[in-house]
């Protein structure tokens, strides 16, 4: 008969590390989350509006770009909104014809920061885990 035995050690002091990791780990990603957020809602509001169309007869009042606000939301969450009515029309998922093309989008801003986050988010849990 053949036997087989596996030994691991350090196991008590890896269960250690990530008890203690998970227990900070809330507030941390949160506070990592919120940040991003503030970043990026700077970024929304200093991202250029295109230029005026010839002719164009509307003044820009910059209120879209003022409208812009990062929240927390907790358990690690963000929330980046625009409180502008109309936001959805010129930036967001809802963006009018006459906008696309000429206007950015908030997600493809949002998604060109995402790997600040990332890297935010792996950099926190590696000195968590230490």
């Amino acid at each position: 008969m053949l036997r087989f035995q596996l030994v691991i050690t350090g196991n008590d002091e890896l269960l250690a590390r990530l008890r203690s990791a998970s227990a900070k780990a809330p507030g941390v990603m949160d506070e990592i989350s919120y940040r991003w957020a503030q970043n990026v809602r700077a970024k929304l509001k200093s991202t250029p509006y295109p230029p005026k169309r010839p002719g164009q007869r509307y003044v820009r009042t910059g209120r879209l770009a003022n409208s812009w606000r990062a929240e927390r939301l907790g358990k690690g969450r963000a929330l980046i909104a625009n409180s502008a009515g109309y936001s959805g029309y010129v930036v967001g998922k809802k963006q009018a014809w006459f906008h696309r093309g000429r206007w950015w989008t908030a997600q493809s801003v949002i998604g060109e920061n995402r790997p600040e986050l990332r890297a935010a988010v792996i950099k926190e849990l590696g000195r968590l885990l230490k």
